[in-house]
């Protein structure tokens, strides 16, 4: 593994520590919710145990939408913001994210944005269909699914699958920018309700995080009631400087995705570098060999009517 500090992307610095961002994590004590990426296994609820969720839980209904990038232009792309409120995350992490390639915001106008959204993906057929459902249809994420959560509990979301190789990923914090070079990432988020406020609304963040490396073995405690326990994780790099911190009442809307900017090709396509962190997250190839991006939504559908003690 390779640690670097640049202060651009043309000329790299070794530095001796990673201070400034969080390479461990609590990725021990997770749930993952999607068993479609790496190898987590499944804890998502589907629309027939709905009804069976505990109203002491949160339940959030994701979807990835994957827009077509070679029959669509960067002006439609950008116009998703404008049914979206980006004031709702804080003026210094809208700042981080900027410099990371990335965009958030809470969505005031469903229907239009979703309207939107959805005439820029491609149209499936029933071998896209089954692709998808395979989870070979793409590099990203594709589809919905629905998560229970215990309020206080960290969960796991994967955007991808892991990318076969070695590869360098830059991640810019304040005026550094921070690069590894990592064998075989997955690039994900983390989320943790917390905190029910009296006007019935919640806590949402996210974090982002990458899991790398070759799966590791170890003992941990299983509780007071119980003994050791084998855990096998792969080596996680946590980025807090990147949290998303949302307070949501139910049925709100947010969405985060890659912000695309120009180059300077005569063709005047826009793209990211490869190595930066929002392209590694949310660009990714179909079956087809044709790119696309994720954008990710995420939906409060209900709240818990009460928070255990």
């Amino acid at each position: 593994m390779t640690v670097m500090a640049v202060s651009g992307c043309a000329t790299w610095k070794e530095i001796g520590s990673l201070d400034l961002i969080d390479k461990t994590s609590d990725a021990r004590n997770a749930a993952p919710v999607n068993s479609s990426a790496g190898n987590s296994s499944a804890v998502s609820s589907s629309a027939g145990n709905l009804s069976r969720i505990s109203a002491s839980k949160v339940l959030l209904d994701v979807e990835f939408v994957n827009i077509d990038l070679r029959n669509t232009k960067a002006k439609d792309r950008a116009a998703i913001w404008d049914w979206v409120d980006e004031s709702a995350v804080d003026n210094r992490q809208r700042y981080q994210l900027f410099e990371n390639g990335m965009r958030a915001g809470l969505v005031v106008d469903p229907q239009s944005f979703r309207s939107h959204l959805h005439s820029m993906t491609a149209t499936k057929d029933v071998v896209d269909e089954f692709l998808a459902s395979a989870s070979i249809a793409s590099d990203i994420q594709g589809g919905g699914q629905q998560i229970a959560m215990r309020m206080g509990r960290r969960y796991e979301l994967p955007l991808r699958e892991p990318i076969e190789g070695s590869h360098v990923t830059l991640v810019r914090v304040d005026d550094q920018v921070v690069g590894r070079t990592l064998h075989e990432p997955q690039f994900l988020f983390t989320l943790q309700a917390s905190e029910l406020t009296p006007d019935s609304r919640m806590r949402l963040r996210l974090r982002p995080e990458i899991q790398h490396g070759q799966m590791r073995q170890q003992f941990v405690g299983g509780g007071s009631n119980s003994g050791l326990r084998i855990d096998q994780r792969r080596e996680s790099w946590s980025l807090p400087s990147l949290d998303l911190d949302w307070l949501l009442g139910k049925d709100e809307l947010i969405v985060i995705t890659a912000d695309q900017y120009p180059t300077s090709k005569d063709d005047g396509s826009v793209h990211q570098d490869d190595s930066c962190l929002a392209t590694q997250m949310f660009t990714g190839k179909n079956a087809d060999h044709r790119d696309e991006q994720l954008v990710l939504l995420i939906r409060v559908k209900q709240l818990p009517k009460s928070v255990p003690e």
